[in-house]
């Protein structure tokens, strides 16, 4: 199906001949609908609703994102030397590994192509000992003199590295043989996290990293510090940046005196191994995976001359897998920050981020058909911080596992007011109930021939806060809330067969290309004109109160 998404100025809707379209915004293509297939015809009175942030907000020019050299615009002759601080010794290292690696992968590389005629292990042996009693020697000089280059090489670029906070924002200078010195205003400052690689924890480090907004800016990493170093300007930086928000001048302190307040956050959520464990294997994903192997297995064995090398390399593949979607999870817990949500996860490299509730643009919550029989619910949500190195941070999983209570307690922080009179009861229903729900604008009976089980349960309602949409039911339950001020645009569309049954499409476009999709799919064709009328509206005034 194809479909048309026109961005409109915050608090105006625009019509499609409006004016001309920019190129960005011309027709796009996107997966069929309902099986549907070939060209859609778009709605004739589609309404258009622009989102808080529009699109010319979002653009950034080099001025956003780095000021050099001149004091008037905050450029590096304005930073009194005395403010700028160096990054930890260890910085150096990550290049050192980091080339390691690579030679490692490129060893790997050539002995696979070196292993593919060998057909047991103890032919593998032999090749190895060969190869290495001929050029051995060479391989070992080879890799040493490119440590102590790339040690050499780490050391100069850490002294030319060095960060400063002032009043005018987050200042960072890099470089050797082409210095670079860029700023990160105050007032562009849309997330701070904390991540630690694996290289970085076995040395007790970590580095902060400074998300600002829009999607044409790049994150920001100051480099490595202490980990408690990393905490206290982590809490710094989100302090002054608040700050900054709320109309304030950023009154620069010392920032490294300040206490971490850690221990008195309350704990809200925390994923136990078991649970990560158990919902993994429970997951559509791991069976495909599984069945995957299964029929590899199948056929390797059911040749003649099977390869020891060929089973070797599946098995790590599916172990690899299963490996990393452990440790995107692993250990992962929630606190109650001054500001929002604390969230903290992985296990070979752990990331603790903070989630700012007016930074929130969707909440998606989703149950799984085989979790059901544990009561386990998904949270996930999408950020304005998603960089354009970065897309897939657009959508944090808040919550990868767990209760309904445990869910709703993260959501209560996240968004305390719906809109509803019994907000407990309205998400509860939304969520557990298997039929239409009061409130709702439901799918019509003609949806039934596109979406023969779900059509019961789906629909949407819109609260004077948020639009709900709600979809699933047997195989999977799923509510997308999304604020009426932080979508982009709304886009309502048909495919042929929905076309035929008198049925359409609304879609809520967001800010990161990177998040889920909030859309709603197969509901009456009137329906969708008035919903569309009713979110233009809703968003008029959720913008007026911002």
């Amino acid at each position: 199906m194809a479909e048309s998404r026109f961005d409109a100025a915050p608090g105006e809707a625009k019509r499609p001949s409006d004016e001309a379209l920019p190129l960005e915004n011309e027709l796009m293509s996107s997966a069929g609908n309902a099986g549907s297939a070939g060209a859609p015809e778009m709605l004739p009175d589609n309404l258009l609703a622009g989102g808080a942030e529009s699109a010319s907000s979002l653009s950034s020019s080099p001025a956003d994102e780095a000021y050099v050299g001149s004091p008037d615009a905050g450029g590096e002759d304005a930073v009194p030397e005395s403010a700028w601080q160096r990054v930890s010794k260890w910085t150096p290292l990550q290049n050192v590994l980091g080339l390691l690696a690579l030679l490692i992968s490129f060893g790997a590389y050539y002995l696979s192509r070196e292993l593919e005629d060998t057909d047991s292990l103890s032919s593998t042996f032999d090749f190895a000992r060969e190869t290495a009693s001929r050029v051995g020697i060479y391989i070992v000089g080879g890799l040493a003199i490119a440590i102590v280059l790339t040690l050499i090489w780490g050391w100069a670029n850490w002294r030319a590295r060095s960060f400063a906070l002032t009043d005018r924002g987050i200042h960072i200078r890099s470089g050797i043989l082409f210095k670079r010195h860029n700023q990160l205003r105050w007032d562009r400052v849309q997330a701070v996290d904390i991540k630690r690689s694996i290289i970085a924890r076995l040395v007790g480090q970590g580095t902060v990293e400074v998300s600002p907004g829009g999607m044409q800016l790049s994150a920001v990493s100051i480099g490595l510090l202490p980990v408690e170093t990393c905490e206290k300007l982590r809490a710094y930086i989100l302090d002054v940046a608040a700050r900054v928000r709320a109309g304030e001048k950023p009154a620069i302190e010392n920032w490294q005196e300040r206490e971490t307040t850690a221990e008195d956050q309350q704990e809200i959520y925390r994923l136990g191994t078991g649970r990560l464990a158990g919902s993994s294997v429970l997951s559509g994903r791991f069976f495909i995976g599984l069945l995957g192997l299964v029929f590899m297995l199948a056929l390797t064995f059911w040749d003649e001359t099977p390869r020891f090398w060929a089973l070797a390399l599946l098995w790590l593949g599916a172990l690899y897998g299963a490996f990393s979607a452990l440790d995107k999870s692993w250990g992962a817990r929630v606190r109650v920050a001054p500001d929002g949500l604390e969230s903290s996860r992985g296990l070979t490299s752990t990331t603790t981020q903070t989630i700012l509730p007016d930074r929130v643009h969707a909440v998606r919550i989703f149950q799984p058909a085989l979790w059901k029989p544990f009561g386990w619910w998904k949270l996930e949500v999408t950020t304005a911080d998603a960089s354009l190195d970065s897309l897939a941070d657009a959508k944090v999983a808040v919550v990868p596992a767990g209760s309904l209570d445990e869910v709703l307690l993260c959501l209560w922080v996240i968004m305390p007011d719906l809109g509803v009179a019994d907000r407990d009861a309205f998400l509860r229903e939304a969520l557990t109930g298997e039929f239409a729900m009061a409130g709702f604008v439901a799918a019509p009976r003609g949806a039934r021939w596109v979406d023969p089980i779900g059509w019961k349960r789906a629909g949407v309602a819109i609260t004077p806060i948020v639009a709900v949409l709600r979809h699933g039911r047997w195989w999977r339950k799923q509510v997308t809330l999304v604020f009426h001020h932080h979508y982009q645009s709304l886009v309502s569309a048909q495919g042929p067969i929905q076309r035929q049954l008198g049925l359409a499409t609304i879609k809520f476009a967001m800010v990161s290309n990177g998040s889920f999709a909030v859309e709603q799919q197969n509901l009456a064709l009137e329906d969708v004109r008035d919903l569309v009328a009713a979110e233009n509206a809703a968003g008029k005034e959720a913008r007026a109160r911002q």
